[in-house]
């Protein structure tokens, strides 16, 4: 079918459709159009079906990419529970480990969990198992909740790069870090590294390898792949006291 022949069918099957009249579409006839959505239902119906949609592409595109399948259900998980509780179980040389904490990072390979004042950087290869803590809600979105700031928005249009650089929560929304790219905003801080080999505690250095994780510790310098590592921690001033006293 030719495009004059498809568009004289379309607006003589629009003359012939029924239009249905509800409170919405009143009310966006009033307001001269523009109010409502462009596709027929009410928002709960378009909302369970754009759900329904992404999940079923979300299974498709694990079916064709069989190798990077984890990687998607993961994120999607980690995704949804930004800012909320989660449990997560990896390994550390054969050993069976756990963690709970909050998320606050969903990166392209890895997350970021915050628990006690600690912080946990985490690669999807690590991970075995992520789960929502047992006595928390399966789906709560109140972390979805914007706060529009005109000072923001006007320095996204006019300096996009340094405003976004310069804020952590605006890197997540307009890209995904790699853990590399991440650590590097960490340089100076003291962390613990389990990696496949052994592991090692020091400061992060600069480094312009990504493939690496650079260590100082007193006069010793250490350099991590970062395709081995498992976990690194970090432990706020308070933590690390307690630790200290305690023993924990």
């Amino acid at each position: 079918m030719r495009l004059n022949e498809y568009a004289k069918q379309l607006w003589s099957e629009r003359e012939r459709e029924i239009l249905k009249s509800n409170v919405e579409l009143e009310l966006d006839a009033k307001a001269g159009g523009g109010l409502t959505s462009t596709f027929e239902g009410s928002y709960e119906e378009i909302k369970a079906v754009q759900n329904f949609m992404h999940s079923q592409n979300l299974m498709n595109i694990g079916k064709a990419l069989p190798q990077r399948k984890k990687v998607l259900y993961l994120k999607n998980f980690l995704s949804e529970r930004r800012n909320q509780q989660v449990e997560i179980f990896y390994r550390v040389s054969s050993e069976a480990e756990w963690l709970s904490g909050r998320v606050v990072v969903v990166g392209r390979d890895f997350t970021v969990l915050v628990s006690k004042g600690d912080r946990y950087w985490l690669p999807y290869s690590s991970i075995e198992l992520a789960r929502i803590p047992s006595g928390y809600p399966d789906t709560d979105y109140s972390h979805t909740n914007i706060i529009y700031d005109n000072d923001i928005r006007n320095s996204l249009l006019l300096n996009f790069g340094k405003t976004v650089s310069e804020k952590e929560t605006l890197k997540q929304i307009f890209y995904e870090e790699t853990l590399a790219t991440n650590l590097r905003t960490w340089q100076g801080v003291r962390v613990t590294v389990w990696s496949d080999e052994k592991e090692l505690s020091g400061k992060i250095q600069e480094t312009s390898d990504s493939e690496f994780l650079s260590l100082k510790k007193a006069k010793e310098q250490f350099q991590i792949p970062t395709k081995s590592i498992i976990l690194i921690k970090t432990a706020s001033p308070l933590s690390s006291f307690l630790h200290y006293i305690f023993g924990k």
